[in-house]
């Protein structure tokens, strides 16, 4: 049977800033999956910078749990969500590792300080 799913999510950027002063590595390893961690940590230094892309992840991966339905868990944790760039800087799930299977997924991420937001949509069905 196939499904519509919707989700939205807006993060205080400020909130992930004091989790991320708060417990640094390990509150990144909790949110992102390691193609994210290269990414972001290969490409800048810069803690602001840092913040809002782990800020738009985590608002992509809690909008992403909200459209297939279940909300962050242990079949839909963050670091089974993986949120890339195209050449073009589109986001898009890269890999998504849980008992749902999405044949289409779109997503798009905004902020604006302090806020950070993202849309899903999505075509799915539970396997």
């Amino acid at each position: 049977m196939l499904k519509i799913g919707i989700g939205c999510d807006i993060i205080n950027i400020e909130r992930i800033s004091r989790l991320y002063k708060e417990y640094g590595a390990r509150f990144v390893q909790r949110i992102l999956a390691q193609k994210e961690i290269e990414h972001i940590f290969g490409y800048t230094t810069d803690e602001s910078l840092i913040i809002g892309y782990i800020a738009k992840r985590y608002a992509a991966k809690e909008a992403y749990a909200k459209a297939v339905g279940s909300g962050i868990r242990e079949e839909v944790c963050f670091r089974a969500i993986e949120v890339l760039n195209d050449e073009s800087g589109r986001p898009y799930f890269n890999k998504v590792t849980s008992p749902y299977i999405a044949d289409r997924t779109y997503l798009s991420l905004a902020d604006d300080f302090p806020f950070a937001i993202a849309y899903v949509l999505i075509d799915k069905s539970k396997t």
